[in-house]
């Protein structure tokens, strides 16, 4: 008996190992925005000035991180522009588990800390790149 009991952990074990996930992905506190867009501010750490009329890339995807291939991360970009009071209208979609956002100016974060302001806008503090 034992050793039936020890070639069952050995098949659950091996059948486990072709696709294992890190973990499960985290919820993004950024749910969604009224209607189809969640508004966030631009602004550059340092200066504290807005990041005014300046392309915008987002890199979202669902969080899963996979040891083995295939990955299903649903990973996808957006671009998009700052007005002139630095605001992006980011749409719902491009929103996921894990979700990045920059310029060509200023690299990328995580859109975990974006910190929201009373107006409902979400404001983000993107470094300059040197």
């Amino acid at each position: 008996m034992s050793g039936l009991y020890r070639l069952l952990i050995a098949i659950g074990f091996l059948a486990s190992a072709g696709q294992s996930w890190a973990q499960d992905p985290p919820r993004h506190r950024v749910l969604r925005g009224a209607g189809d867009t969640v508004r966030i501010r631009l602004v550059e750490v340092g200066s504290g000035g807005r990041i005014a009329d300046s392309e915008v890339e987002v890199y979202s995807d669902n969080g899963i991180r996979c040891t083995t291939a295939p990955c299903p991360t649903d990973g996808r970009t957006w671009r998009g522009r700052s007005d002139n009071r630095g605001i992006v209208a980011l749409p719902n979609s491009a929103v996921n588990a894990v979700t990045h956002i920059g310029t060509p100016r200023h690299g990328m974060v995580d859109l975990s800390t974006a910190r929201r302001m009373s107006s409902g806008i979400w404001v983000v503090r993107l470094v300059r790149d040197r």
